[in-house]
C-alpha cells in the first residue's frame, strides 16, 4: 500500500498535494490512510460507511480524529523546519 501512496505523491506536481500525501504517509495506521483516501476521493459518508462496514457517525468521528492527527503532524513538521 505504501508504494501506491508514494506513487500518488510522486505524480502530484503541486507542493501542497505533495505535502498532504507526505503527511498522510506519516500516519501510522493503514486503515486511517485508506479511510482518508476514500474521503479525499469525494465519497459520501454513507458510501464510506457501507464500504468499511461502519456507521456514518463512526466515520465522522474517525475522520475528525484523523484530521487532528494530520494537523499535529503538520505542526510538528513546521516546528522542525523553523529550527533548521
Amino acid at each position: 500500500d505504501k508504494n501506491l501512496y508514494n506513487t500518488i505523491a510522486e505524480e502530484a506536481n503541486d507542493t501542497i498535494y505533495n505535502r498532504l500525501y507526505n503527511l498522510i504517509n506519516a500516519l501510522d495506521n493503514d486503515n486511517e490512510r485508506k479511510l482518508l483516501f476514500l474521503y479525499l476521493d469525494h465519497k459520501q459518508l454513507r458510501e464510506i460507511a457501507e464500504i468499511t462496514g461502519s456507521t456514518e457517525d463512526a466515520i465522522k468521528q474517525k475522520l475528525y480524529r484523523i484530521k487532528q492527527k494530520l494537523r499535529n503532524l503538520k505542526e510538528t513538521e513546521d516546528e522542525q523546519q523553523k529550527q533548521q
